[in-house]
């Protein structure tokens, strides 16, 4: 019984306990919630986060309903560079980087700028077009434009282009 109980105590932790801190996540660089990125979405999805840099956030889609729910893996990925002017190099060299026929990943990205941060927003092509224009909309909403480049907007498996 001895061996059990610290194995017991980490699972009790993570379950009882996780949910509150994935509540309690915030978007860096602003005060918002992680999970308002995705609360249009149909889906309940956990959230896990990496605060090491670059702060990833990742949503997963769970099961709790009771229809057939598709298994959805995004993530918005937060970089902080020592600059304004480092950051705007640095999302020029990001969209240079682009490959003229499949962007950046060849899934959904978004990648902005805003102030000395760059958020990029990734989805697989699982994800519909339209659910991944809901969450565009969402973090463009969220972030303040303070006279930042265009975004870039990536299709899936196609090109990447500026955007307003």
């Amino acid at each position: 019984m001895t061996r059990r109980f610290p194995r017991l105590f980490f699972f009790l932790f993570f379950l009882v306990l996780m949910p509150d801190f994935a509540a309690a996540c915030t978007i860096p660089g602003i005060a918002t919630e992680c999970n308002k990125l995705v609360s249009e979405l149909p889906w309940p999805f956990i959230i896990h986060v990496k605060e090491q840099e670059p702060v990833r956030i990742t949503y997963m889609s769970t099961k709790e309903k009771q229809q057939l729910n598709p298994n959805l893996k995004l993530y918005l990925e937060v970089r902080e560079h020592d600059s304004c002017k480092d950051a705007r190099e640095a999302f020029f060299q990001i969209e240079r980087d682009a490959h003229p026929d499949m962007g950046l990943s060849y899934g959904w990205d978004l990648v902005l700028t805003r102030d000395k941060r760059i958020y990029r927003l990734h989805a697989d092509c699982t994800l519909a077009e339209h659910h991944f224009n809901t969450m565009v909309q969402k973090l463009k909403l969220i972030l303040p434009d303070n006279n930042n480049p265009k975004p870039l907007f990536c299709r899936c498996g196609g090109s990447c282009r500026a955007t307003d």
